[in-house]
């Protein structure tokens, strides 16, 4: 049985965003090598929950927390602007959806994905050490061994180390100034 292109489900992608490079570098990298005509986009924001000591909760607390959850779901607003000039010219249909739930964002991401039916959750990584990933959490860990659909974790750009590309360069030096005397050398025969 042959389908028709036309009659093809699109396919739903959860792309968690937020400020950072490793949102836009996932964005990108679905655009350069996974993107699908039909695809149907999921950007998806978990909004920051300002913390509050319980004692300040009295109604100065109260207005202040309001005060600051109002400044959040202004900034999920200029994401959004931010994030929908980025897609503006792809063939794809993009939804925006922000959540203030709680304040674990892996969580909302999985939850955000099984509740909109993604087929495919693309996601970029800070790059952290398993110290400082098991210290401070990590988001794409967490969606990787919790939603039960496929993953595609962006990783960040390798870039060498300061000693490594010192000796790089070293290298690059030596071996230019060899091919210099090597001519030199014929040249004078």
């Amino acid at each position: 049985m042959t389908c028709s292109s036309s009659s093809v489900i699109p396919r739903r992608v959860l792309i968690p965003i937020d400020k950072s490079e490793h949102s836009e570098r996932a964005l990108k990298f679905y655009f350069e090598n996974t993107m699908k005509p039909n695809d149907h986009l999921i950007l998806f924001h978990s909004i920051e929950l300002p913390s509050m000591p319980v004692m300040a909760m009295g109604e100065a607390g109260a207005d202040e927390w309001a005060r600051m959850m109002r400044d959040e779901k202004n900034k999920a607003e200029s994401l959004k602007a931010q994030y929908e000039k980025l897609v503006e010219d792809e063939p794809v249909t993009v939804e925006f959806e922000a959540t203030d739930q709680n304040h674990k964002v892996g969580e909302n991401a999985c939850k955000a994905a099984k509740e909109k039916s993604a087929n495919l959750i693309v996601i970029g990584s800070r790059g952290m050490g398993k110290v400082r990933r098991t210290v401070l959490g990590s988001v794409s860990d967490y969606i990787l061994h919790h939603a039960h659909l496929p993953i595609l974790i962006v990783p960040p750009e390798h870039r060498p180390s300061k000693s490594r590309q010192n000796s790089i360069t070293s290298m690059t030096s030596a071996s230019s100034k060899t091919s210099v005397s090597s001519k030199t050398s014929t040249s004078s025969r």
